[in-house]
């Protein structure tokens, strides 16, 4: 017999599995097909027990395997730029269209600027994105901005945001801010941001912020 290639990943484990199994057909004997089974099982248990998470998901998905949301860019969009991404939109009235051309209809209007999008594939100069209601379409990439901006808990309502002086949950009350509110992001360390709303600089908890991954790091 050769021996078999382990490879680590998903797609490694299955392919050794239907090696092992063509190994199995080829004996003639029941008592050689009943150890060999056993010891293929062992083979394979083994390897899904040393393989890390990571690589078992072929090292392409940063998915928070606890929360199932996307904490980091997977994949590269027609820009060279990661995918997906957040960004602002620049213009202060912009068309989202059903399709990555002007001859689609218009699905919706933004008519406020500085509002945080997320960009989820690329079509040459169009950009799809996701605003935080879930909706989505196409916008041409002029009206958008790579200036991070963030909202606080769009999906509350009648729940003011505290920002606080420091990144402490008992720290000093800078100010308070608005459901929905958009908000220039200056940083964040995966807890907490700092953020600037109306010339007022404090820092809010990440969590309750869209426009920005959980966990992610910004300088």
């Amino acid at each position: 017999m050769l021996a078999a290639p382990l490879q680590l990943g998903a797609q490694g484990v299955i392919a050794f599995a239907r090696w092992l199994d063509d190994q199995c057909s080829r004996l003639t004997q029941v008592r050689y097909r009943i150890w060999f089974g056993f010891g293929a099982g062992a083979i394979l248990m083994a390897i899904a027990w040393l393989t890390p998470v990571n690589l078992i998901f072929d090292g392409n998905s940063t998915s928070d395997l606890t929360t199932g949301t996307t904490a980091q860019p997977v994949a590269t969009g027609a820009s060279g730029l990661l995918l997906p991404r957040f960004v602002s939109l620049k213009a202060q009235r912009a068309n989202v269209r059903i399709g990555p051309t002007r001859q689609h209809d218009v699905a919706w209007t933004f008519t406020r600027s500085g509002l945080p999008v997320e960009i989820i594939a690329e079509s040459e100069n169009w950009r799809r994105i996701r605003d935080s209601g879930g909706n989505e379409g196409w916008i041409f990439h002029s009206l958008l901005s790579g200036e991070r901006t963030v909202q606080y808990d769009p999906w509350q309502t009648d729940v003011p945001g505290t920002l606080r002086s420091q990144p402490d949950a008992n720290g000093e009350i800078a100010a308070y801010v608005e459901n929905r509110a958009a908000l220039k992001v200056m940083n964040c360390d995966g807890e907490w941001c700092r953020v600037s709303a109306r010339g007022t600089q404090g820092h809010i908890r990440q969590e309750h912020l869209w426009g920005v991954y959980p966990g992610e790091a910004i300088e």
